[in-house]
């Protein structure tokens, strides 16, 4: 009976690999009809909107700060006079650099709220402030 003792190690072996086949088979029927029955699709991320503007780009002299106000030479009536035309001047070039500084930003804030509202509605929400310009500038 020597012979007849290496069927039970051969007959475990073979029992061994059907049930391994089996196991894989059944991991695999598993795996492919799990995603076919109960997965949902997931929705594709919005696309990035482009970049935001640049700020404006200002001109040298918007970036200078007003100049120093002249004192009078003295106190007579023509260098006060004369005192008080170039103090006017320099008043009206600071009021005007100004003014263009603060165009040029509100022109940039309109741009970058109409990027940020476009942004936003096209990644599915809704924006708050479009279409109201906020108050306090000219």
């Amino acid at each position: 009976m020597p012979a007849s003792k290496p069927l039970p190690n051969a007959s475990a072996r073979r029992w061994t690999r059907l049930l391994r086949a089996a196991l894989i088979c059944a991991i695999c029927a598993w795996a492919t009809t799990s995603c076919a029955t109960g997965a949902t699709a997931t929705r594709d991320a919005p696309p990035l909107p482009p970049s935001p503007p640049p700020p404006p780009a200002l001109q040298a002299n918007q970036r200078q700060p007003c100049p120093e106000l002249p004192a009078p030479t003295s106190d007579t009536a023509l260098a006060l006079i004369d005192n008080h035309d170039r103090v006017a001047g320099l008043y009206h070039e600071c009021a005007a650099r100004t003014a263009s500084l603060v165009q040029a930003m509100d022109a940039w804030e309109a741009l970058a709220r109409q990027w940020y509202c476009r942004a936003v509605t096209a990644s599915g929400l809704t924006p708050t402030g479009c279409g109201v310009r906020a108050e306090g500038r000219r």
